[in-house]
């Protein structure tokens, strides 16, 4: 793994060009970015919140705001650490920790790949800045970057430039009132009729100026957008503006994503986001860019449904309002298909298709259909009478959320169909393939009827953490009494209970989203599953990381890889640390899998006390010895951080192993180090490149002790860190 690759004065300048950070970031100095300024086509850029780094000799910027304030649109998917760059007709598409991205229908490749740092999605400038042809300028003087984004097009003189201060960033964005500052006109002037459903967009940077509406301005003064401001239910918001609004345009792109741009103007507000989570809403975020050369104050509403929606401009084209219309629910039909597939249904049809959440409630047992932001135009009661359902009833639950309620007259398995063209949801009933086992919403335990006279000693443990399952083994075969299937949850952190029968063994897997532990009581019927952050029942938790893995193999000489011999040394640390039982150990991984560096991160922040990854380095080829890899987090107790553990760990290698000590590293740009909100050390155990570093690493010995070394270091860490929960 290089940590510190030579340095060439070629590449040396040109990353120079593309360095872009906060005039006045204090995580820039620490991270030792020279401090420059950015001018787009001769404007000024205002100075973001985030600020940019000098990583590997290249120079990483925050994507979203850099690339926005050039006219991009961005988008970043954590669920597959996507990142998605459209500008004009080009579209980018770069993973977290890849290499290889994807300029149109091309494949190219970056000698660095994008990180997360500082919760910050970061990308090397100079690849995308060079994909898409811009000119770039250098001011050494002072120590100013100039892109030109069309190098052949004439200057702009249509649109006066802002004053040479950048646009305010001060002026809170999203003020927490429920009511507008200023009182917008009661009527507004509509711009179109509303839309019913996200139309297609060629692509994700698509916006339609057929959604615009515009005046001839007298001047070409720029207006400032200051406030935007929402009701009760976050389904009305309204964007004011200081003074008369030119133009605005919107467009829903195809991901769900509502962007609304007001032309000609600045932003009052810095860029931010802030969370709705409303069934149909996420988020709503602000930002400025300078699109063609032309100042726009934009808004983007985050969809997690599909919804009806209009625009409005109000006369005094001072405030824009943003409506999200109300699913009409039409109607709600039972039907029984006993006799042809064993199945009861019940079908919703609304104006749209339905967006839905379902879960179940007992005493008595029922299961609830909620449909966020919707209308029921005919409540009613179906008495079904079937196998299923005894009963339909639906009504609107409150002001925002329409609920249908299917009363049981046993347990169901139910699957949901949608049908966009019908703009209907169908919930299919079925006979459980499972018996006696339960779910109680309200405590969010799991409950499994006790057979015959089996007791809660007598389930085994099997923690599969790794693949976020938590495994209890009965004594024997019980399928007679549970049956097989799937218990679907689907909320407390647990997604299903699958029960498994198999060479007479039967197992109860619960299926996690994060690493769980359990606790286990009884009664007289039942035996209670309680998941439990793991934390509440280990009194000391260690992430040990082995780097790298999969895709990624670190460092290679020869036959030699990284990531298999640091797997080689994590899993001998956690065998003793297991076999001792003084202190729980997760491990990151432990095959030649790819794990995604926000993944470890994240998994430690949730569950663990200290965070400890191990690395082989590589250097210049004759470079031995080794290091340790630290960055100290404003999280972190004033009596116990990462350098002070950092220490131990170097003093405990090094005394072991008798090579080279070469010091402590503070390394604020290493994801797994910045995004940790716990004491974390990275451990660079030898060289690989040097000759006596490969041999060293060659011999089991020597693996041995280095993993003895890292155990003997948890065990100090252990004696003086008294974690703070």
């Amino acid at each position: 793994m290089r940590k510190k690759p030579l340095v060439y004065i070629l590449f040396f300048c040109l990353s120079l060009i593309f360095i872009f950070v906060t005039p006045t970031s204090a995580a820039a100095d620490s991270a030792g970015g020279r401090i420059v300024h950015l001018t787009v086509d001769g404007r000024p850029a205002p100075a973001f919140d985030a600020p940019s780094f000098i990583v590997q000799n290249r120079t990483f910027v925050p994507v979203r705001h850099v690339f926005e304030f050039l006219g991009s649109v961005v988008d970043f998917h954590p669920e597959h650490q996507r990142i998605l760059i459209a500008h004009g007709p080009h579209l980018i598409i770069m993973h977290i920790d890849a290499y290889d991205f994807i300029f149109d229908n091309q494949i190219l490749r970056m000698d660095v790949a994008p990180q997360i740092i500082d919760a910050r999605t970061m990308v090397p400038l100079s690849a995308i800045v060079t994909a898409l042809g811009f000119e770039v300028g250098w001011d050494n003087e002072t120590s100013t970057v100039h892109l030109t984004t069309n190098p052949q097009a004439p200057p702009n003189t249509t649109v006066a430039p802002p004053t040479t201060t950048p646009p305010p960033t001060t002026t809170p964005t999203l003020p927490p009132q429920t009511t507008p500052a200023t009182t917008p006109p009661p009527t507004t002037q509509p711009i179109t009729q509303p839309n019913t459903q996200a139309p297609a967009a060629d692509s994700i940077a698509a916006l339609s100026n057929d959604n615009s509406e515009a005046i001839t301005p007298e001047s070409n003064l720029i207006t400032t957008a200051n406030s935007i401001t929402w009701n009760d239910a976050h389904t009305q918001f309204t964007i004011s503006a200081a003074s008369r609004i030119t133009a605005v345009e919107w467009a829903m792109l195809e991901d769900g994503r509502l962007m609304i741009d007001i032309i000609n103007a600045q932003a009052g507000f810095a860029p931010t986001s802030h969370s709705v989570n409303n069934g149909f809403l996420s988020n709503v975020r602000t930002g400025h860019n300078y699109t063609h050369g032309v100042s726009v104050a934009r808004v983007v509403f985050d969809l997690t449904a599909p919804v009806s929606y209009r625009v409005a401009l109000s006369y005094d084209r001072r405030h824009i309002v943003v409506t999200f219309e109300p699913n009409q629910i039409e109607s709600v039909a039972f039907a029984s298909n006993i006799a042809l597939d064993g199945t009861e249904s019940v079908a919703i049809q609304g104006l749209t298709t339905p967006n839905i959440r379902t879960f179940f409630l007992s005493n008595p047992d029922r299961l609830v259909i909620d449909l966020p932001n919707a209308r029921m135009l005919n409540p009613g009661t179906i008495f079904a009478n079937g196998q299923f359902a005894s009963a339909v009833r639906f009504s609107q639950y409150d002001p925002n959320t329409a609920r249908v309620v299917v009363d049981l007259a046993r347990a169901v398995s139910f699957r949901v169909e949608q049908d966009h063209a019908a703009s209907t949801v169908t919930i299919h009933m079925s006979d459980p393939t499972y018996r006696n086992i339960y779910f109680n919403e309200q405590t969010g335990v799991i409950s499994i009827r006790r057979p015959w006279s089996l007791d809660a000693s007598q389930l085994l443990r099997a923690d599969d953490y790794i693949n976020l399952r938590y495994n209890f083994i009965l004594p024997g075969d019980f399928s007679s009494f549970f049956g097989y299937g799937s218990l679907w949850v689907r909320e407390g952190g647990i997604n299903t209970a699958d029960i498994i029968t198999e060479d007479g063994i039967t197992t109860i897997s619960i299926n996690t989203t994060s690493i769980k532990a359990f606790t286990l009581s009884q009664d007289a019927e039942f035996i209670h599953l309680q998941p439990v952050n793991p934390r509440s029942v280990h009194p000391f938790i260690v992430y040990l990381d082995p780097g790298h893995g999969g895709s990624d193999p670190g460092a290679v000489r020869g036959d030699m890889r990284e990531s298999e011999i640091v797997l080689e040394i994590s899993l001998l640390a956690y065998e003793i640390l297991r076999r001792d039982g003084l202190v729980q150990v997760y491990l990151s991984r432990n095959a030649d899998v790819t794990v995604p560096n926000a993944r470890r991160a994240a998994q430690a922040n949730d569950v663990a006390d200290i965070f400890v990854s191990v690395h082989i380095n590589t250097g210049n080829g004759i470079a031995t010895g080794i290091e340790t890899l630290y960055t100290v987090h404003s999280a972190e107790p004033e009596h116990f951080n990462s350098r002070d553990m950092a220490r131990i760990f170097q003093d405990n290698l090094y005394n072991t192993l008798q090579t080279i000590n070469r010091r402590l590293w503070h390394r604020p740009d290493i994801l797994v180090l910045n995004s940790t909100r716990i004491p974390a050390v990275l451990l660079e155990i030898e060289f690989m490149d040097a000759a006596a570093g490969a041999q060293r690493l060659a011999d089991p010995a020597f693996l041995q002790a280095a993993a003895q070394a890292i155990v003997d270091a948890i065990y100090e860490v252990k004696g003086i860190y008294t974690p703070a929960r």
